[in-house]
């Protein structure tokens, strides 16, 4: 660390999720969406044919949100097992659902097995010049590394015949929060527009330099196991995430002022 620094002005920085998110497409959660609606279309019948039959409107939206219950549970899942993991990290009794105790278990053993290191956790990091921030897991180090970790959740075990975390994108996430100036001393402020986050940097918000990393990890916490997985974020990985940037600049900003009011014609 190079000591405390503060921030000249206020700054509004979009996460970088939500920079992913809008400018890397994603096929398979397509095919994510389309099936685990079938699923519950044929497994839950008795539930939406009556609505159908009432109300047809009522049922297609019924239907239609299906895959966000899901994956709202998947996300209230990681948030509850981050939250006992942070406990945990700073040798507090974690609190927490009985439903989370395998997860609660798994990261247990992962600590006694590796031994890491914590730098930080829950850190707000920020980059004024590529103008995107986000909030990482972890800076550990494990057997005389320093690396940037994010912690990934799943209920299917290693076993499972249909895919589990990690996936690629994390090398891109990871990538961007190693490669982010300041490291934010207080909490972050985050807000929204629409489904979109972004952060907002105060005037005179106390930052420190962001430590130098040497490498990345992801850590995939399911009931039955762990899986402690080496992440790139050389120079490729970062040029793949400035492309993906560019994208997301597109689809958040530039495509709001590309169209022209209509050509009239002349009378």
């Amino acid at each position: 660390m190079n000591g405390i620094q503060t921030i000249s002005a206020e700054t509004r920085m979009w996460s970088v999720t939500s920079l992913i998110s809008a400018g890397l497409p994603k096929p398979a959660l397509v095919g994510w969406a389309a099936r685990t609606t079938a699923e519950y279309a044929v497994d839950k019948f008795a539930i939406w044919k009556p609505m159908a039959d009432d109300d047809r409107d009522a049922a297609i939206k019924h239907l239609s949100g299906i895959r966000y219950q899901l994956s709202g549970k998947a996300a209230a899942r990681g948030t509850d097992v981050h939250k006992a993991a942070e406990k945990i990290n700073l040798g507090l009794p974690p609190s927490h659902d009985e439903a989370l105790q395998p997860y609660v278990d798994q990261y247990l053993k992962f600590l006694a097995e590796h031994a890491p290191k914590f730098i930080m956790a829950e850190a707000p990091v920020y980059s004024l010049k590529y103008h995107y921030a986000g909030t990482l897991d972890a800076i550990v180090e494990i057997d005389g590394r320093v690396c940037v970790m994010d912690v990934k959740t799943t209920d299917r075990g290693p076993d499972s015949p249909k895919a589990r975390p990690p996936y690629p994108e994390v090398a891109l996430q990871l990538c961007a929060y190693a490669r982010a100036e300041h490291v934010g001393l207080g909490p972050a402020q985050q807000q929204y527009s629409g489904n979109r986050r972004y952060y907002v940097l105060p005037l005179d918000a106390p930052t420190e330099p962001m430590p130098e990393v040497s490498g990345a990890l992801v850590l995939v916490v399911s009931p039955e196991d762990y899986q402690l997985v080496p992440v790139r974020i050389d120079d490729e990985v970062w040029k793949a995430f400035l492309a993906v940037r560019e994208v997301a600049r597109f689809q958040l900003d530039i495509a709001n002022r590309v169209l022209g009011p209509s050509v009239e014609v002349a009378a």
